[in-house]
């Protein structure tokens, strides 16, 4: 295996994230160089250039005009993020446990943190994941805002400027399981879903100014707005007016542009970037949530598990 590495996103954002949060430990234990890399793949019906079968690709058979539309590049400034490759690497997608016997040195615990946003263990270990917060979030450290996105970031913080403010994350209902069916949770469930959502709010918000609802999904926003009114805050995003999310496999796949696709990105990024920021996060398994908590470590936390655990 070369010992340049460009890990490109497969799936969601987040989920590329936590991958290259994992990549850069790997690292950081071996003699390796660590390229990060986004690019639009929503014409491809699997929304990825590998597989588990064929997990990387060699520079000699890449194309290499992919590099070249880094949408990163826009985003961030570090020295994992470049617009010139060496002539030599490997490109892949996969988290890196798929590779651990490839290196003379795993660092355990990511073995015990599969990146799956489904796996109860990332989250109940709570001595673990306060393990990975810190560990991830020094990898989030070597990334610096370019100037624009710096600008993005700082005018929305001024949502929450001089405020204590809980934050709740609220991902597609299809996103949880029901806990009283143990199926992949459907519209129908959506009510009771909200419902326990809002109490879990509803317990804490005396000792918050305002709650912030972090969400693809405009439901759940009238639906806050309707119970806390002015003390319900969001950011102004363009939302799916249903339960909907992304679909980026099968016969419902559909294509964004770049320019749509990096839009996606950016508001991605800047939905749990602010949530970071805030003093007490709500939310269940998701890759977005442990991305927030790992972007800060001194706020705390709550899973709403007891309600709809994440598919």
């Amino acid at each position: 295996m070369s010992n340049n590495v460009v890990v490109g996103n497969a799936c969601g954002v987040f989920s590329a994230f936590l991958n290259f949060f994992s990549w850069m430990s790997v690292a950081e234990e071996n003699d390796l160089n660590i390229f990060l890399h986004v690019v639009n793949k929503t014409h491809d019906w699997n929304n990825a250039l590998t597989t588990v079968e064929n997990p990387y690709i060699r520079s000699s058979q890449f194309d290499k005009e992919i590099l070249d539309k880094n949408i990163l590049n826009d985003i961030f400034k570090s020295e994992v993020i470049k617009k010139n490759y060496p002539d030599d690497f490997i490109f892949l997608e996969h988290y890196p446990d798929l590779f651990h016997k490839c290196f003379e040195s795993y660092p355990s615990y990511l073995l015990k943190y599969s990146g799956k946003g489904g796996m109860p263990i990332a989250y109940q270990d709570t001595d673990h994941l306060k393990f990975i917060r810190e560990v991830f979030n020094r990898q989030w450290d070597k990334l610096s805002y370019t100037k624009k996105f710096g600008k993005l970031v700082d005018d929305e913080e001024k949502l929450i400027k001089d405020k204590k403010v809980i934050s709740i994350m609220l991902r597609t209902i299809y996103h949880y399981v029901n806990p009283k069916t143990g199926q992949v949770a459907t519209e129908s469930d959506a009510d009771d879903f909200i419902k326990g959502a809002i109490k879990s709010v509803r317990n804490r918000m005396d000792d918050y100014d305002t709650v912030l609802v972090t969400t693809q999904n405009q439901p759940y926003i009238d639906a806050f707005l309707k119970e806390f009114g002015d003390d319900c805050i969001f950011t102004e995003r363009k939302r799916f007016e249903d339960f909907n999310d992304w679909k980026g496999v099968g016969k419902d796949a559909y294509e964004l542009t770049d320019k749509e696709y990096k839009k996606e990105v950016e508001d991605c990024l800047l939905d749990v970037i602010l949530t970071s920021k805030t003093n007490h996060i709500l939310g269940t398994c998701s890759n977005m949530f442990l991305g927030a908590l790992s972007m800060n470590t001194d706020n705390s936390y709550e899973l709403i598990q007891g309600d709809f655990w994440g598919a």
